[in-house]
């Protein structure tokens, strides 16, 4: 019932409104809602799954979603699925572990109000004793999804850890060649799109004052840009750069 501005009530059912008052009427029912009820509505949701080097799921991942004043832990089920909900609009980074695999983390995952944020699968990659396996420091989701294709960057550094800008990258593939080159940042990064998912491409990294060095064992997820960031070159003196003069290195365990 509603009052009829002289004291009277009368019986309510909507149908005898014309549109506009019934929308004004939603306001108006709209303000007695819970503030945080409302709030929820314009949350979103963060959603994935994860799989082994066979394309099989990892049984029970773990995920912690971080951001902005917000830490969340999901467990993944025996599917390979994770889900965070009623997650407010920003941008956050995700974690999976799982058991036997080299943790992964996914960065500068954007999620808008009331929209639900699917990301590509992510590939966790077995750890490896002996060190054969390079993985990724942190995986960016792509702008566009391909399947076959993915995307490497890195961040190249010299003496001391410091990034080394105008860095020649070239990326060369088994039986195409050179494939793509680009040269480094003031920040030392650099960034290939495109690139296809095998296992066997590397990359020839050259600047004036160190060795050059060739790099291998990367890992291509489709969907993600991957970045690596323990790529370093040893500094050489001027004229004396060949790859022969180079003295022997003994390199840490799992660098």
């Amino acid at each position: 019932m509603i009052g009829d501005g002289m004291g009277r009530f009368i019986p309510f059912d909507g149908s005898t409104m014309r549109p506009a008052e019934r929308a004004i009427l939603g306001l108006m029912l709209l303000g007695f809602l819970p503030a945080a009820l409302v709030s929820q509505e314009r949350n979103g949701e963060i959603r994935g799954f994860v799989v082994d080097s066979r394309r099989e799921p990892v049984n029970g991942p773990q995920a912690v979603l971080r951001g902005p004043g917000i830490e969340r832990t999901a467990q993944g089920d025996n599917a390979g699925l994770y889900r965070f909900i009623a997650v407010p609009a920003g941008e956050y980074e995700v974690t999976i572990t799982g058991p036997f695999f080299y943790t992964s983390t996914i960065r500068a995952v954007r999620l808008e109000g009331n929209a639900v944020r699917v990301l590509p699968p992510v590939e966790l990659i077995f750890e490896a004793f002996d060190c054969s396996a390079r993985a990724p420091d942190y995986l960016r989701p792509l702008d566009r999804f391909d399947p076959d294709k993915g995307a490497l960057g890195g961040i190249i550094r010299g003496d001391r850890g410091r990034a080394l800008a105008e860095a020649k990258v070239t990326l060369f593939v088994p039986g195409a060649g050179v494939t793509n080159s680009t040269i480094t940042d003031r920040e030392g990064r650099f960034s290939v799109i495109d690139v296809p998912l095998r296992r066997d491409y590397r990359i020839e990294v050259a600047r004036d004052g160190y060795f050059t060095e060739e790099f291998a064992d990367f890992k291509i997820q489709a969907g993600y840009e991957a970045i690596y960031d323990r790529l370093y070159l040893e500094p050489c003196e001027s004229g004396r750069c060949q790859s022969s003069l180079r003295p022997i290195r003994i390199l840490p365990q799992c660098q």
